[in-house]
């Protein structure tokens, strides 16, 4: 949600980000970090697959690998594919209105980064209308897709770091993040303006340097694992996760110094690269208290409303490119959609996420996989 209502202030849905009330800051500031969700995502997934394959995959056989790799298919790519043919009509839709940049695509110029969003492989091209033209939000599953093809050989030389270096391998693996990350910002000052300008989108989306943060969640599970007869009192719990909310809150806070300064690197990519062990740190912390079943924030996540809406998450992510284009097209003449049109579009699509989990993903992942 929080990366759905980003896109949506992003181009102008939600109203003014320049207002001085209270809303337009909300817009401005809290909304505008939306994009760092998908490191958190990315750092859940490592766990929760870590959790529910470390033992299927304990010999790491072909058959195993072959199993888990038609699981993740079944789960992802029917509801990928689905938004992916969605996203092509509204988006061809908007160039017959005349706009940009669908309106002057042809075949030979679009077809090419249409089929790269097919297999997915949009994410390691350095190019906006590569990754942007169809379904922007899926750059992010083909980043998945790469983590999903090596998780079999990543599974147990990390959680073996992990056993002997204990919390520390966490910040190895985010010291690994910065490296990657600093290589990459050297290479990209050194090449040519026209090549930096497609640069620009690697230092998010690259694949190979958002894999530590999908390290992360292996190791921070396999730490998790370790203490599972620890208890903690619900008091302690309690601040944790406020000092953990707060450092985020303080990272986005950060200003991203002027080009010159050292510090530029790490701060103009703090939505993740700062971000992810405190990641890391509150996904061990939401799974410890899940432990304590009279936990108030256990009780609260574990209702049956908030698990299934958490369980046609993917759904409603993956989907709300189209509502979002379908919304600009219903208002196109009109100047950026009404506030009040747009929040109805991101409750309708809440709906529409519960009933294709319901009626479409869930039904043909049981197909597939039989």
């Amino acid at each position: 949600m929080w990366v759905l209502m980003m896109h949506f202030s992003s181009v102008g849905a939600l109203g003014h980000t320049d207002s001085v009330s209270a809303y337009g800051a909300f817009l401005r500031f809290w909304l505008a970090t939306g994009g760092s969700a998908v490191g958190f995502f990315f750092v859940l997934s490592g766990f929760i697959l870590t959790h529910s394959y470390h033992q299927r995959l304990h010999d790491n056989t072909a058959g195993q690998r072959q199993h888990f790799w038609r699981a993740r298919f079944a789960r992802i790519y029917p509801t990928y594919l689905l938004a992916l043919c969605l996203t092509t009509a509204s988006a061809l839709t908007l160039g017959q209105l005349g706009v940009q940049p669908w309106s002057s695509c042809t075949l030979s110029q679009c077809g090419g980064s249409w089929l790269l969003s097919l297999v997915p492989l949009q994410s390691w091209f350095a190019d906006s209308q590569i990754q942007q033209l169809w379904n922007a939000p899926g750059w992010s599953i083909a980043t998945e897709a790469f983590f999903y093809a090596l998780f079999p050989w990543l599974l147990r030389p990390i959680m073996a770091l992990t056993r002997r270096f204990g919390w520390w391998s966490l910040g190895m693996i985010w010291l690994l993040q910065n490296l990657l990350f600093f290589a990459l910002s050297i290479y990209t000052a050194q090449a040519s303006p026209e090549l930096q300008a497609g640069l620009a989108w690697w230092p998010e989306r690259l694949p190979l340097l958002r894999l530590p943060e999908f390290a992360m969640g292996i190791s921070v599970w396999t730490l998790y694992n370790a203490q599972h007869t620890r208890t903690t009192s619900s008091t302690l719990q309690t601040w944790q996760a406020l000092a953990l909310i707060g450092a985020l809150t303080l990272i986005w806070y950060l200003p991203a110094p002027a080009s010159t300064s050292v510090l530029h690197i790490p701060l103009s990519g703090k939505a993740y690269l700062l971000a992810a062990p405190l990641f890391a740190a509150l996904i061990y912390w939401l799974a410890s208290a899940e432990r304590q079943p009279h936990q108030p924030l256990t009780r609260l996540l574990s209702a049956p409303t908030l698990v299934t809406l958490g369980q046609a998450s993917f759904a409603l992510y993956i989907i709300h490119w189209f509502g979002l284009q379908s919304l600009f097209i219903a208002f196109l003449h009109q100047g950026p959609p009404p506030v009040w049109a747009s929040y109805l579009t991101v409750a309708v699509l809440v709906v529409i996420s519960v009933a294709l989990h319901l009626g479409f993903e869930r039904p043909l992942q049981k197909r597939l996989m039989r």
